[in-house]
Protein backbone atom coordinates (compact mmCIF):
# COMPACT_ATOMS: atom_id res chain seq x y z
CA UNK A 1 0.00 0.00 0.00
CA UNK A 2 1.35 3.36 -1.02
CA UNK A 3 0.69 6.17 1.39
CA UNK A 4 -0.40 9.45 -0.20
CA UNK A 5 2.17 12.20 -0.01
CA UNK A 6 1.72 14.52 2.89
CA UNK A 7 2.08 18.25 2.73
CA UNK A 8 5.23 19.44 4.39
CA UNK A 9 4.70 21.18 7.70
CA UNK A 10 4.92 24.96 7.46
CA UNK A 11 8.37 26.20 8.23
CA UNK A 12 8.85 28.60 11.17
CA UNK A 13 9.56 31.43 8.73
CA UNK A 14 6.28 30.75 6.92
CA UNK A 15 4.35 30.74 10.19
CA UNK A 16 6.02 34.02 11.09
CA UNK A 17 4.95 35.42 7.72
CA UNK A 18 1.34 34.41 8.35
CA UNK A 19 1.41 36.04 11.77
CA UNK A 20 3.05 39.18 10.44
CA UNK A 21 0.65 39.75 7.55
CA UNK A 22 -2.33 38.78 9.66
CA UNK A 23 -1.36 41.30 12.34
CA UNK A 24 -0.61 44.00 9.76
CA UNK A 25 -3.94 43.44 8.03
CA UNK A 26 -6.06 43.47 11.17
CA UNK A 27 -4.27 46.53 12.58
CA UNK A 28 -4.70 48.34 9.27
CA UNK A 29 -8.40 47.45 9.21
CA UNK A 30 -8.88 48.75 12.75
CA UNK A 31 -6.89 51.92 12.00
CA UNK A 32 -8.94 52.61 8.88
CA UNK A 33 -12.22 52.22 10.77
CA UNK A 34 -11.08 54.46 13.65
CA UNK A 35 -9.71 57.10 11.26
CA UNK A 36 -12.94 57.15 9.27
CA UNK A 37 -15.00 57.49 12.45
CA UNK A 38 -12.86 60.26 13.96
CA UNK A 39 -11.51 62.22 10.98
CA UNK A 40 -13.44 61.13 7.92
CA UNK A 41 -12.00 60.07 4.53
CA UNK A 42 -8.49 61.45 5.02
CA UNK A 43 -5.26 60.37 3.33
CA UNK A 44 -4.44 58.33 6.44
CA UNK A 45 -7.68 56.38 6.04
CA UNK A 46 -6.86 55.77 2.38
CA UNK A 47 -3.34 54.54 3.19
CA UNK A 48 -4.50 52.18 5.94
CA UNK A 49 -7.16 50.76 3.61
CA UNK A 50 -4.49 50.13 0.98
CA UNK A 51 -2.26 48.37 3.52
CA UNK A 52 -5.19 46.19 4.63
CA UNK A 53 -5.98 45.23 1.03
CA UNK A 54 -2.32 44.38 0.38
CA UNK A 55 -2.13 42.25 3.52
CA UNK A 56 -5.35 40.46 2.64
CA UNK A 57 -4.14 39.60 -0.87
CA UNK A 58 -0.78 38.45 0.51
CA UNK A 59 -2.51 36.10 2.97
CA UNK A 60 -4.92 34.69 0.38
CA UNK A 61 -2.03 33.82 -1.94
CA UNK A 62 -0.04 32.19 0.87
CA UNK A 63 -0.42 28.41 0.90
CA UNK A 64 -0.60 28.04 4.65
CA UNK A 65 -3.33 26.43 6.69
CA UNK A 66 -5.87 29.08 7.71
CA UNK A 67 -4.16 31.90 5.80
CA UNK A 68 -6.82 32.25 3.07
CA UNK A 69 -9.61 32.60 5.63
CA UNK A 70 -7.73 35.23 7.61
CA UNK A 71 -6.81 36.97 4.36
CA UNK A 72 -10.42 36.98 3.16
CA UNK A 73 -11.56 38.54 6.44
CA UNK A 74 -8.86 41.23 6.25
CA UNK A 75 -9.63 41.85 2.58
CA UNK A 76 -13.40 42.19 3.11
CA UNK A 77 -13.02 44.65 6.00
CA UNK A 78 -10.42 46.64 4.08
CA UNK A 79 -12.59 46.72 0.95
CA UNK A 80 -15.60 47.91 2.96
CA UNK A 81 -13.52 50.68 4.57
CA UNK A 82 -12.12 51.65 1.16
CA UNK A 83 -15.66 51.88 -0.23
CA UNK A 84 -16.61 54.21 2.63
CA UNK A 85 -13.57 56.39 1.83
CA UNK A 86 -14.66 56.68 -1.80
CA UNK A 87 -18.36 57.19 -1.13
CA UNK A 88 -18.01 59.33 2.00
CA UNK A 89 -19.00 58.32 5.54
CA UNK A 90 -21.72 60.97 5.73
CA UNK A 91 -23.50 59.54 2.70
CA UNK A 92 -23.18 56.00 4.09
CA UNK A 93 -24.68 57.13 7.40
CA UNK A 94 -27.52 58.82 5.53
CA UNK A 95 -28.34 55.51 3.83
CA UNK A 96 -28.29 53.67 7.15
CA UNK A 97 -30.26 56.34 9.04
CA UNK A 98 -32.96 58.16 7.06
CA UNK A 99 -33.14 61.90 7.64
CA UNK A 100 -35.50 62.72 10.55
CA UNK A 101 -38.68 64.50 9.50
CA UNK A 102 -37.88 67.60 11.57
CA UNK A 103 -34.66 68.39 9.67
CA UNK A 104 -35.16 71.54 7.61
CA UNK A 105 -34.59 70.92 3.90
CA UNK A 106 -32.81 73.27 1.50
CA UNK A 107 -33.29 74.01 -2.17
CA UNK A 108 -30.54 75.32 -4.41
CA UNK A 109 -26.97 75.27 -3.21
CA UNK A 110 -24.00 73.81 -5.04
CA UNK A 111 -21.82 70.72 -5.35
CA UNK A 112 -20.64 69.33 -1.97
CA UNK A 113 -17.36 70.70 -0.68
CA UNK A 114 -15.20 69.83 2.31
CA UNK A 115 -14.98 71.79 5.56
CA UNK A 116 -13.84 70.91 9.09
CA UNK A 117 -15.39 71.22 12.54
CA UNK A 118 -13.54 73.99 14.37
CA UNK A 119 -10.77 73.08 16.79
CA UNK A 120 -9.66 76.62 17.61
CA UNK A 121 -11.70 77.76 20.59
CA UNK A 122 -13.71 76.10 23.33
CA UNK A 123 -16.11 74.44 23.13
CA UNK A 124 -14.18 72.56 20.47
CA UNK A 125 -16.03 70.92 17.62
CA UNK A 126 -19.41 71.82 16.18
CA UNK A 127 -23.07 71.04 16.75
CA UNK A 128 -25.21 69.38 14.14
CA UNK A 129 -28.57 71.13 14.14
CA UNK A 130 -31.94 70.14 12.70
CA UNK A 131 -32.39 73.62 11.21
CA UNK A 132 -30.56 76.88 10.50
CA UNK A 133 -31.24 78.21 13.98
CA UNK A 134 -29.66 77.61 17.39
CA UNK A 135 -33.14 77.03 18.79
CA UNK A 136 -33.61 73.97 16.59
CA UNK A 137 -32.97 70.45 17.85
CA UNK A 138 -29.33 69.50 18.42
CA UNK A 139 -28.81 66.22 16.57
CA UNK A 140 -25.38 65.65 18.04
CA UNK A 141 -21.79 66.88 18.38
CA UNK A 142 -19.22 66.85 15.60
CA UNK A 143 -15.66 66.09 16.69
CA UNK A 144 -12.99 68.80 16.32
CA UNK A 145 -11.29 68.85 12.90
CA UNK A 146 -13.67 66.18 11.62
CA UNK A 147 -14.33 66.37 7.90
CA UNK A 148 -17.81 67.62 6.99
CA UNK A 149 -19.32 67.92 3.52
CA UNK A 150 -21.71 70.80 2.92
CA UNK A 151 -23.57 71.78 -0.23
CA UNK A 152 -24.84 75.28 0.43
CA UNK A 153 -25.74 77.90 2.97
CA UNK A 154 -28.59 80.19 4.02
CA UNK A 155 -29.03 83.22 6.23
CA UNK A 156 -30.67 82.73 9.62
CA UNK A 157 -30.69 84.16 13.13
CA UNK A 158 -27.22 85.23 14.27
CA UNK A 159 -25.86 82.28 16.24
CA UNK A 160 -23.18 84.04 18.29
CA UNK A 161 -23.70 87.83 18.27
CA UNK A 162 -20.93 88.45 20.81
CA UNK A 163 -18.24 86.82 18.66
CA UNK A 164 -15.81 89.01 16.77
CA UNK A 165 -16.23 89.20 12.98
CA UNK A 166 -16.56 87.10 10.95
CA UNK A 167 -17.55 84.56 13.61
CA UNK A 168 -20.73 86.50 14.46
CA UNK A 169 -22.18 85.63 11.04
CA UNK A 170 -25.82 84.71 10.46
CA UNK A 171 -24.88 82.01 7.94
CA UNK A 172 -25.68 78.32 8.42
CA UNK A 173 -24.26 75.57 6.21
CA UNK A 174 -26.40 72.68 5.00
CA UNK A 175 -24.90 69.19 5.31
CA UNK A 176 -24.58 67.48 1.96
CA UNK A 177 -26.23 64.27 3.19
CA UNK A 178 -29.35 66.25 4.20
CA UNK A 179 -28.87 65.28 7.85
CA UNK A 180 -28.75 68.80 9.32
CA UNK A 181 -26.98 72.12 9.57
CA UNK A 182 -23.90 73.70 11.16
CA UNK A 183 -23.19 77.31 12.07
CA UNK A 184 -20.65 79.49 10.28
CA UNK A 185 -18.62 79.74 13.52
CA UNK A 186 -18.63 75.97 13.97
CA UNK A 187 -16.56 75.12 10.91
CA UNK A 188 -13.37 76.12 9.11
CA UNK A 189 -12.01 75.76 5.59
CA UNK A 190 -8.95 73.88 6.89
CA UNK A 191 -8.12 72.02 10.14
CA UNK A 192 -7.18 74.26 13.06
CA UNK A 193 -4.98 74.07 16.15
CA UNK A 194 -6.33 74.80 19.61
CA UNK A 195 -5.82 78.20 21.21
CA UNK A 196 -5.60 77.41 24.94
CA UNK A 197 -5.79 81.11 25.84
CA UNK A 198 -9.01 81.66 23.93
CA UNK A 199 -7.82 85.18 23.10
CA UNK A 200 -5.95 84.78 19.81
CA UNK A 201 -7.41 87.03 17.08
CA UNK A 202 -6.62 84.29 14.55
CA UNK A 203 -9.67 82.07 14.47
CA UNK A 204 -8.61 80.10 11.43
CA UNK A 205 -9.65 80.18 7.77
CA UNK A 206 -13.42 80.70 7.42
CA UNK A 207 -15.43 78.37 5.22
CA UNK A 208 -16.19 79.83 1.80
CA UNK A 209 -19.59 81.46 1.31
CA UNK A 210 -19.73 81.67 -2.47
CA UNK A 211 -22.81 83.29 -3.91
CA UNK A 212 -23.35 80.27 -6.16
CA UNK A 213 -23.76 78.12 -3.04
CA UNK A 214 -26.54 80.18 -1.45
CA UNK A 215 -29.68 78.15 -1.05
CA UNK A 216 -33.14 78.68 0.40
CA UNK A 217 -35.09 76.96 3.14
CA UNK A 218 -37.62 74.60 1.67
Amino acid sequence: MINPPTSPAPQPAARAGLGFWGAVGLIADASAIVTLAMQGPTMLALVTCAVALLAGIRLITTRLHGAPRVGLLVLLIGAAAFAVVLIGPDRVRSWASPTPSDVTAMTGGCAPFQVFAQNRWQPYGARQLAGPNLQSRVIGPIAPNKTIYVNGWVHGAVAYPLNSPPWNSDIYFHLADNSGWVTFAGIRAVPTDQDPTGHSPDGGVPAATLGACQGAIQ
